[in-house]
């Protein structure tokens, strides 16, 4: 329990630091305004070239699946085997995960293999509007940055 003033809750002095760091069953994925993309479930400690290699083998088809133009935007968040430099983690697709997350509270898989169909299914089945949603926020998040001068926010 944590005792503060109202609306200080993401002032530095009330906020602990965490360390992302590897861990064992790892998943990554794609999305975009119409919804999810590619998912691949990852077995071992993701580093540098597992993540590159993620990338070689999917990033590519599914920008032609969708068809996009050469110039999309491609966002990662601020895991340090994406990004060498500090900012502020703005990447949509972290909601994305917390909604399989939550939405995994109404299933009860009994093992690994189990968990994964889960996954996939919930992951498969996000609705357009979810991941519309999330892609119109943007202009929110980032005058919410602006505004915390780089700092923390809701978002």
């Amino acid at each position: 329990m944590v005792w503060r003033k109202s609306g200080t809750e993401l002032q530095p002095q009330n906020l602990v630091p965490t360390v992302k760091h590897g861990g064992g069953n790892q998943m990554w994925g794609s999305m975009v305004a119409s919804g999810p993309g590619t998912m691949e479930f990852i077995d071992s400690t993701m580093n540098k070239m597992g993540y590159l290699n993620i990338l070689k083998h999917n990033l590519q088809a599914f920008v032609d699946k969708l068809g996009l133009p050469r110039d999309y935007w491609f966002q990662k968040d601020n895991d340090p085997k994406h990004t060498a430099f500090v900012s502020p983690d703005l990447n949509l697709i972290e909601h994305l995960w917390w909604e399989v997350k939550n939405r995994l509270k109404n299933k009860n898989p009994k093992n690994k293999a189990e968990l994964r169909m889960a996954i996939k299914e919930i992951w498969e089945n996000f609705p357009s509007s979810v991941t519309i949603n999330r892609v119109e926020s943007m202009s929110r998040r980032l005058q919410a940055v602006l505004d915390a001068k780089g700092g923390h926010t809701k978002y």
